[in-house]
């Protein structure tokens, strides 16, 4: 599999240690050794925003600190570089075709900024994007991403897997509100939603091996293109939403978190009738899957609970008549969507109930 690791600042700047270096090394080591491709993209951290206020506070201006702090980049690049010694390519490229150039050695890339106004971030994207990369692995001090910043915010629900689509929209809340925190900025995303590279983000201060884990998708939070399951969760909420039904995604009981793409919960409710359902969102349904639904339905409180995958075992399916869990394919469930009246107090209690049968 071909990766790019982008360190971010905070990592780098905040928590430098040889330990820390000797961990990355070990980590990528590894990585080639199980024959993946991986190259590195390094933030400037606290030091380069410190750089950035000096700039500014001496009349230098916006780009002039922009370009310190791409230059310092290059820094932390080169003592990564140094640390991985014969595994890397040996220089610093300044540009994403020279890293691309770089690479033909089967050596990994490590490289900073290539010019004021691209975050190190979307630097990464880039890269991944120029030579095929399948997935990016952000590595941060937090552990995922989360609706809120949970720094300053305990309560914050992190996400185990989104889309593209849905970061935005993330991202667009939490700049209209207090708490931002940096998860990707729009280079970034564009490049990668455009080119539907996975991306991982996750937290490598404690430990530089779980660099290893989320290669894994062991750990953090999982973004990628949006499938069929998502469109047909999205075109729900549509409908939802045009008859004025309120709706949540409902969280795991284990740690609060919003669940993956393939298993999330859907809980919709009538204000008059306080009916739920429960849709289970899944690639593929065994019985296990049967069960599962039927649990989420008990937990949150749901009257139907609904399980929609592309396929059904036979054992699911009887499974599922036993419990009274409804279950469809997508085409099934889209031709139940458009069926369903487009605006209140058409859709009620009863018409629900008729439509999942």
């Amino acid at each position: 599999m071909k990766l790019v690791l982008s360190l971010g600042g905070s990592v780098v700047g905040d928590h430098p240690s040889a330990a820390m270096l000797r961990d990355l090394r070990s980590a990528i080591e590894t990585l080639r050794a199980q024959g993946d491709e991986i190259h590195v993209v390094v933030g400037g951290g606290p030091l380069k925003s410190q750089f950035g206020e000096l700039a500014r506070a001496a009349g230098l201006g916006e780009y002039t600190a922009d370009r310190l702090g791409v230059r310092l980049t290059r820094v932390y690049a080169e003592l990564i570089s140094g640390v991985l010694g014969d595994l890397a390519c040996g220089y610093v490229p300044e540009s994403v075709e020279e890293a691309v150039r770089a690479r033909s050695g089967g050596k990994t890339v490590v490289m900073g900024g290539t010019e004021a106004g691209h975050s190190t971030t979307a630097v990464a994207a880039l890269l991944a994007e120029a030579i095929g990369a399948s997935r990016l692995l952000k590595l941060s001090d937090v552990d995922g991403i989360y609706s809120r910043n949970p720094k300053r915010f305990p309560d914050a629900l992190r996400f185990d897997e989104l889309t593209y689509p849905e970061l935005r929209r993330i991202l667009g809340s939490l700049e209209s509100n207090a708490g931002t925190y940096e998860v990707l900025d729009a280079v970034a995303l564009g490049v990668l939603e455009r080119s539907a590279i996975e991306t991982v983000y996750f937290e490598g201060v404690s430990s530089m091996k779980n660099i290893l884990r989320a290669r894994s998708l062991e750990i953090g939070s999982y973004l990628t293109a949006a499938g069929p399951l998502v469109e047909l969760r999205e075109a729900l909420e549509s409908t939802l939403h045009g008859a004025g039904l309120s709706f949540t995604h409902a969280t795991s009981s284990e740690r609060g978190t919003i669940p993956p793409l393939s298993s999330r919960t859907l809980l919709v409710t009538l204000p008059d009738f306080r009916f739920s359902i429960t849709i289970r969102f899944t690639e593929s349904a065994a019985s296990a899957a049967v069960g599962e639904a039927q649990q989420a339905a008990k937990r949150n409180g749901a009257e139907i609970a609904v399980l929609v995958a592309r396929g059904f075992s036979p054992s699911a399916l009887a499974q599922g008549k036993a419990a009274g869990v409804k279950t469809f394919t997508p085409d099934q469930f889209r031709q139940v969507l458009g069926g369903l009246p487009s605006r209140p107090p058409s859709l009620d209690a009863g018409a629900l109930r008729a439509a999942l049968g």
